[in-house]
């Protein structure tokens, strides 16, 4: 289970469209207010201080192929090595995040609105093989928007996760293993849970999540 998950763990160029429009509308129809303040912020900052705790990190398919947005957990991040990075990511599922959407849309604007006036912007729209997925900065723009939106909703406790991994990444060898895996039923409780998964490492594939992940990650310090 473990493996077939991860090996599903790949960046969807189209997920914003097919995921996000039935649950954001309310940000991009009230828009000119979140736009606005974009235009005006000179800069976007990667992991900044008033970023979340869980973090975007793309997408991918769990258990039944049930959408999942994921997020990496900033705060437990560790460097065994120089070479090496540990972090955990949990994926939650998609038509969970739309209920809470629609139960707190005027909250969610005002709380993204906030932090694209700071300047932010999730790290891994920055990476240059990300961005360069949205051909305009309006895309752009919107892509910021949902993603920060997303990243509220994860750091709500009574939203509950689909899956929780532990992974280490060999940032030299461009390698990656799963230390630790958790499943979770709809009210967020414990269904599986395996480790480790893979004693192994395995060689990272190109255009993966894992990819990108170890593009922000290993380069941070």
């Amino acid at each position: 289970m473990g493996l077939l998950f991860r090996r599903s763990f790949r960046f969807m160029p189209g997920w914003r469209s097919r995921w996000l429009a039935r649950g954001l509308r309310c940000a991009r129809n009230s828009g000119a207010k979140l736009l606005a303040l974009f235009a005006l912020s000179t800069a976007v900052v990667p992991l900044a201080a008033q970023a979340s705790e869980w973090q975007f990190a793309g997408g991918a398919k769990g258990e039944n192929n049930a959408q999942l947005i994921l997020f990496f957990d900033a705060d437990s991040i560790t460097r065994p090595t120089t070479q090496s990075v540990r972090f955990w990511v949990k994926g939650i599922r998609v038509i969970n995040g739309h209920r809470y959407q629609d139960a707190h849309r005027n909250p969610l604007v005002e709380q993204a609105a906030r932090s694209v006036a700071k300047g932010y912007a999730p790290g891994l729209l920055l990476l240059s093989p990300v961005r360069a997925q949205y051909p305009t900065i309006e895309a752009f723009r919107e892509a910021v928007i949902d993603a920060i939106i997303w990243e509220i909703i994860a750091n709500e406790a009574s939203v509950s996760a689909a899956s929780k991994f532990y992974f280490d990444i060999d940032c030299r060898g461009r390698r990656v293993r799963t230390l630790q895996g958790e499943l979770y039923d709809e009210s967020g409780n414990i269904r599986t849970s395996h480790r480790p998964l893979n004693k192994d490492y395995e060689f990272i594939s190109p255009d993966s999540n894992v990819e990108r992940w170890s593009m922000m990650l290993c380069s941070s310090k």
